[in-house]
């Protein structure tokens, strides 16, 4: 499920009860209001959006394509989310209240991500093995970032000035300047890892990651299986 916490990690409080076992990718409105993400309680992962203070949540659209990893444009008015309902996964947005849909990307995409001022769409291309691109917010044409990172879905966010990213094979937290392509560790993260979820404070002061330190495995062996 999602929950709400102060940015220390006090009062942690459950905004949704939906059923299915996954419930993910939460992105808050910039208003603080309301929180947008992605639950399969239909059996088919959709983006769903409820108010903060409370509420049962909604579908953001009525299509039966598979929807993931929504994102807000910092002035509210769209959403922005990944979506089956071409026949490919692309960048689609919608009106909170869900209408108004728009096709963004054409050749494939799993993440989009706006700019601080809204004007710039960046996004994972699929085929080219996670690479970043951008593009006009409102459609056309794409381009590659300039000596850009690789990435993997929800392991990125975008800043005012640069993109922030986890290197997975290195275990490191790194950043990237939009103006001059200059990469910069941030922070060791000590081991190779597995962590989804990258997101940084408006105003630049945060950035929060989701990271599981121990991964384990169990080797079983069958006898007389034949």
């Amino acid at each position: 499920q999602i929950w709400l916490a102060d940015a220390d990690g006090s009062r942690p409080v459950a905004l949704t009860r939906l059923g299915g076992n996954d419930t993910r990718s939460p992105r808050l409105s910039p208003d603080g209001r309301t929180v947008a993400f992605v639950a399969n309680a239909d059996g088919r992962p959709y983006v769903y959006i409820a108010p903060v203070s409370g509420g049962t949540p909604r579908r953001l659209t009525a299509d039966q394509a598979e929807e993931g990893v929504p994102a807000w444009s910092p002035d509210g008015n769209w959403i922005y989310f990944r979506s089956m309902r071409s026949g490919n996964f692309e960048i689609w947005r919608a009106a909170p209240d869900g209408t108004t849909k728009q096709r963004i990307t054409h050749g494939g995409a799993s993440q989009g991500l706006l700019s601080h001022d809204g004007a710039t769409l960046y996004f994972v291309r699929n085929h080219d093995g996670g690479a970043l691109m951008h593009m006009p917010a409102g459609g056309g044409e794409a381009e590659k970032l300039p000596d850009g990172p690789f990435v993997r879905p929800e392991s990125w966010a975008v800043g005012k000035d640069a993109i922030w990213f986890l290197d997975w094979h290195e275990a490191r937290l790194m950043r990237y300047e939009l103006e001059t392509g200059r990469r910069t560790t941030i922070r060791q993260l000590g081991h190779p890892m597995f962590s989804v979820g990258v997101d940084i404070a408006r105003d630049g002061s945060r950035i929060v990651w989701s990271q599981q330190d121990v991964r384990t495995a169990r080797l079983a062996v069958v006898h007389n299986f034949r």
